[in-house]
């Protein structure tokens, strides 16, 4: 996968004096994210807050969720989203597919239609949006990142593809790689109490995907520890423990 620069990586200065935040998977629950920024993080203009991806897909509104990040950056907010593999797909479905076929997929397949226009076509700026995605963002603490690292690879931080699809475990992480940074990441469906012990723990490898749109019965998920859209406030995660 080759990407042009401007995708690749962004290095984000942290500003002093302000809260940092990083919400993970969205995934179309536009009620639940804007109720988490409005009502329980309340971000100012000066503070800084990062998405993980995967913005689209699964939840019943993927072209609000879109809409509510731009509508935030275009009133002045700092937001810093990242590419997701759900927008990779997108993409990749964009390539693939004719016309009706695109439009079967996001109708019956991904089930979000609000991502369509009237002629059954995608949005534009919903596909500029996806477009316009970095992989992760570096800070002088941490790393954001979808999914993860392939630290196993020469070159971990080329490896795109890994970094939107890659399973990885605190097994597998290697911290001299990231010059001893966290690295906070979604992607992975986790437990809610075990993303609190992470965090509690001041791992240094934290996963903060709990699945907020399992909220029903689930062949392969325990829907009870599921349902949640969490939201790290990165100054205290980060500090040293």
């Amino acid at each position: 996968m080759k990407m042009p620069d401007k995708l690749k990586q962004k290095y984000i200065k942290q500003k002093p004096n302000t809260w940092r935040y990083v919400i993970a998977d969205i995934h179309g629950c536009a009620k639940t994210v804007k109720k988490l920024v409005e009502e329980v993080v309340v971000p100012s203009k000066s503070d800084q807050l990062f998405l993980l991806g995967d913005y689209i897909d699964r939840g019943p509104a993927s072209g609000e969720v879109i809409d509510y990040i731009l509508y935030l950056i275009e009133q002045g907010y700092a937001v810093y989203p990242l590419h997701g593999n759900h927008e990779e797909n997108m993409l990749d479905d964009i390539k693939e597919y004719g016309k009706e076929s695109l439009e079967m997929m996001v109708r019956k397949i991904t089930k979000c239609p609000d991502l369509l226009d009237e002629c059954g076509s995608l949005k534009e700026r919903y596909v500029n949006f996806m477009q316009s995605l970095p992989y992760y963002y570096e800070m002088d603490d941490c790393f954001l990142v979808h999914a993860g690292f392939d630290f196993k690879k020469p070159e971990p931080f080329q490896d795109y593809s890994a970094m939107i699809q890659f399973y990885i475990d605190n097994e597998s992480y290697d911290t001299s790689v990231l010059n001893e940074k966290r690295m906070i990441h979604g992607h992975r469906i986790t437990e809610i109490d075990y993303i609190e012990k992470l965090v509690n723990e001041k791992s240094q490898i934290i996963s903060l995907d709990n699945g907020c749109a399992y909220r029903k019965k689930h062949k392969i998920y325990d829907y009870t520890k599921l349902g949640n859209l969490c939201c790290l406030e990165l100054n205290s995660a980060c500090t040293k423990s």
